[in-house]
């Protein structure tokens, strides 16, 4: 039998242990996680679109997303909505990474950083498979943050959405985490940025757990000056969302413009950028400005503009997806083909 004492201790390390598990969720730092297509098949998909959104939610991604297209991604991605703890909140986010693989050979990584604010921009489970489900179909393990103040009214008053304050730490949050599951290539590590989530992307670039190798932005957000001067109502946005805003404008309009610090970038991080020369919304001119920057500094980098194409690329999407993945294996520390990932 254990003495009292060896039993005392037995419960404290079992309370430790608890409490531990209270305070990460799982060894790796996620909170919870469940499978995103919650078993259901095609029909049982749309029949809840049906009863949650109306007929033309249902009309137009069944028009998007035939029937076909949703099997082969059930049948070869682990598709998971997570929660994981950032400062005191509790973020909402996203893994995906192909099921099928030879060997247990790690997976490179890329964390995508979406666009938007607050509610608007979210990511859905029908925005996975525009941008999420055909990179881990390519043989990544693909992370997408929410970022704090999304997932409900309550959620955003408890946890603003700062466009690139403090809401950053969610991107490094994830990226911490991400790095340390097991089946993560933690050399190989990328980002993608869609619109403000230019801002998520190269704030973080300062401030990652770990080196990213490359990033690739769609229709960024460099310059929030010129953002301004072309769409004078993100003044008030900014008032709203911005702790400090009119007291500090400047400092805090620089804190989120690259074009003001591009020579504090890391030097070995690739910067892949595509843009519409037709953007309404994400002006062009920021772009050019911190493509001469980096070209100056001796950065490696690309701009790509497309005639004729608006803010959201939607012409010229699979030609980004491909080079995006092209500029990331050219940037990988070891070539696809020697980690025995299906493609």
């Amino acid at each position: 039998m254990f003495s009292s004492t060896a039993r005392w201790l037995a419960v404290l390390l079992l309370c430790w242990c608890v409490n531990a598990r209270a305070d990460h969720g799982s060894p790796d730092g996620i909170v919870s996680q469940a499978d995103c297509f919650a078993g259901r098949n095609y029909d049982q998909w749309m029949d809840d679109l049906w009863e949650k959104n109306g007929v033309v939610a249902y009309l137009l991604i069944r028009w998007k997303f035939p029937e076909d297209e949703y099997d082969r991604y059930q049948g070869s991605l682990d598709c998971r909505h997570i929660t994981y703890r950032s400062d005191q909140y509790v973020i909402s986010g996203w893994l995906v990474r192909p099921k099928r693989r030879s060997g247990r050979e790690a997976l490179p990584v890329i964390i995508y950083n979406r666009g938007g604010n607050r509610g608007f921009g979210a990511l859905t489970f029908a925005n996975l498979f525009t941008h999420v489900f055909p990179l881990a179909e390519r043989g990544y393990l693909v992370a997408a943050s929410q970022y704090r103040g999304v997932t409900t009214p309550q959620d955003a008053k408890a946890s603003p959405d700062e466009f690139g304050g403090r809401d950053v730490r969610d991107v490094t949050r994830l990226v911490g985490i991400v790095a340390g599951l097991p089946d993560a290539d933690r050399r190989n590590i990328f980002m993608i940025g869609q619109s403000r989530g230019a801002i998520m992307t190269f704030r973080a670039l300062l401030d990652t757990p770990v080196p990213i190798r490359a990033v690739a932005i769609y229709s960024g957000v460099y310059d929030v000056r010129d953002l301004l001067a072309s769409r004078p109502a993100f003044d008030q946005l900014f008032e709203v969302l911005i702790p400090g805003y009119r007291a500090h404008r400047q400092a805090e309009l620089d804190r989120r413009s690259v074009t003001r610090w591009a020579a504090r970038l890391p030097a070995r991080t690739s910067v892949l950028m595509f843009h519409g020369d037709r953007d309404e919304r994400a002006p062009l001119g920021s772009a050019r400005k911190l493509a001469g920057q980096l070209a100056e500094l001796g950065r490696p980098h690309q701009l790509v503009v497309f005639p004729g194409e608006s803010h959201f690329l939607d012409g010229v999407r699979s030609e980004v997806r491909g080079q995006t993945l092209r500029w990331f294996e050219r940037h990988r520390s070891k070539p696809m083909a020697d980690v025995g990932v299906a493609r």
